[in-house]
């Protein structure tokens, strides 16, 4: 799972659970933000891209700040983290030199029966 689509199914997950804190259907979330119902459920699954506007009338719906719907940076990357080939993370441009050489160290003294 890439950052995009794990920052999106988050953001998706923190409306569904603050949504039914509220006591609020998909459908009358809908309504007071002006989207289809379909929408809604899109949304709180990540499949569909929530706009920063959209968000900001969804916690006003929810009678909510918006940050309790935001993940911090750290959260999203330990997800994507969590779900993701270790070969695959590598590969990103969000991880540094650093901790790639560290990865590479940490397989070596595998390897070397170090640990």
């Amino acid at each position: 799972m890439n950052f995009k689509t794990a920052l999106y199914q988050m953001i998706g997950s923190r409306i569904k659970i603050a949504r039914i804190s509220a006591k609020m259907s998909q459908e009358d979330l809908a309504s007071k933000v002006g989207l289809a119902r379909t929408s809604v459920s899109n949304i709180e699954i990540g499949r569909q891209q929530v706009t920063l506007s959209i968000l900001y009338e969804i916690s006003k719906a929810l009678e909510t700040d918006i940050y309790p719907l935001l993940p911090t940076y750290n959260d999203v990357n330990v997800s994507v983290i969590n779900s993701s080939d270790p070969i695959e993370i590598l590969k990103t441009k969000d991880v540094t030199e650093e901790f790639k050489q560290q990865i590479k160290d940490f397989f070596k003294d595998i390897d070397s029966n170090k640990l």
